[in-house]
C-alpha cells in the first residue's frame, strides 16, 4: 500500500513478506494514521483486539464484499412491481 492510499477505516491485511514472521497475514482495520501529509506509520487495530503500528508499505487493502442486497419479499408478494 502507497502512503496516501492508506486511510482510516479501511481493511488491511499485512503482507507476507514482512520482516516479522509471525506478523505475516495478520489481518485488521486501520484506525489511525502517523506522519505528515503521507503518513509514516499506520496504526492497526488487529482481529485479536491489540493495536500494532505498520509502514504503510507493508500493508495491503481487503477488498470487503459490498453489504448484502435488502431482501424484497414483500415486492413478491405484492406481485413484483414498484408503486
Amino acid at each position: 500500500m502507497q502512503p496516501k492510499e492508506a486511510r482510516v477505516g479501511i481493511e488491511v491485511k499485512v503482507d507476507d513478506l514482512h520482516p516479522i514472521a509471525y506478523r505475516r497475514g495478520m489481518v485488521g482495520t486501520i484506525v489511525g494514521l502517523w506522519g505528515g501529509e503521507e503518513p509514516v506509520a499506520v496504526d492497526v487495530r488487529c482481529a485479536d483486539g491489540r493495536h500494532r503500528l505498520f509502514c504503510p508499505y507493508d500493508l495491503e487493502e481487503i477488498a470487503t464484499p459490498p453489504p448484502p442486497a435488502r431482501s424484497s419479499w414483500w415486492h413478491s408478494k405484492r406481485g413484483g412491481g414498484s408503486a
